[in-house]
């Protein structure tokens, strides 16, 4: 049901617009162009967000466990019963 309602809205798309482009070797370049640039833009988008995330993933990670260990080097802490850090 789904994919006859995609394809009728394919075929009544084709319909509606013919003949808006007489160049269709221009029209392809161009569309493949956009494919590129969406891609090339995809890729970046995700490059950003998994730099963010190992970033925030050390800070956190830090946070947690560097804390516990900088307290326990000073003493702060006592290794005889667990420790929270939410505490």
């Amino acid at each position: 049901m789904y994919v006859g309602t995609l394809i009728l809205m394919f075929v009544m798309a084709v319909l509606v617009e013919p003949g808006t482009s007489s160049d269709v070797v221009g029209t392809l370049l161009r569309t493949g162009l956009y494919g590129v640039r969406t891609g090339f833009s995809y890729l970046v988008m995700l490059a950003v967000i998994v730099f963010l995330a190992a970033i925030f993933g050390h800070v956190i990670g830090f946070m947690v466990l560097g804390t516990m260990a900088v307290m326990k080097k000073s003493g702060g802490l006592d290794s005889s019963k667990p420790q929270s850090v939410f505490v």
